[in-house]
């Protein structure tokens, strides 16, 4: 009988662990405040990859954005609310700072070579924020908060359609105002995060 009994602790065993949810985040709010800061991260690190030299400040300040998601990463693990509330205004403030930085540089960049815009370059930095806000409208959608995003879209059209009539500059005012927009979406979900906790 012995043995009968063992396999049937094993059953039992098994049957209650396969029973657990699958392991995850215990709050599905902090997991959207990590989700939000590594696409957040990871879009500055894509736009600081096109750059042709990126300077030594803009660096730091994204090390320092990136050790601010890592360290959210640690709190969201831990379930530690507080310290994951405060890490995600860090995070983001920086990201923030880094991506006025890019912009300050990239208009100074196209203004002193504007023959040398390069229509491809353009039509991917039209993709990249296209992807940036098609995943915040998924994140919108998941955590049930009620944006437009028929300005971002339409901002998205008129882009694709000046470039495609070679009218440069106002590509450029399209793009720069739908990264606003973007970036009005991603306070609006930090604060309502905030409120939710």
């Amino acid at each position: 009988m012995k043995p009968l009994a063992v396999v049937l602790l094993v059953l039992v065993g098994s049957m209650v662990l396969t029973n657990l949810p699958a392991p995850s985040y215990a709050d599905p709010k902090l997991d959207a405040l990590l989700k939000i800061t590594t696409q957040a991260r990871d879009n500055i690190g894509i736009q600081l990859s096109q750059l042709t030299k990126v300077p030594d400040e803009i660096k730091q300040i994204y090390k320092q954005g990136s050790e601010e998601t890592n360290a959210l990463a640690q709190s969201v693990s831990k379930e530690d609310q507080v310290s994951a509330k405060k890490h995600f205004l860090s995070a983001m403030a920086i990201f923030k700072s880094v991506n006025d930085k890019i912009s300050s540089l990239t208009s100074v960049t196209t203004s002193q070579q504007p023959s040398q815009i390069d229509t491809s370059r353009l039509k991917d930095e039209i993709n990249r924020i296209q992807k940036i806000g098609d995943g915040l409208k998924t994140i919108t959608t998941k955590n049930k908060v009620r944006i437009d995003f028929t300005k971002f879209d339409e901002l998205m059209q008129d882009a694709r359609k000046n470039l495609d009539a070679g009218n440069v500059d106002q590509v450029n005012k399209d793009l720069k105002t739908a990264q606003q927009f973007l970036l009005d979406v991603n306070n609006s979900l930090a604060e309502t995060a905030k409120k939710k906790h």
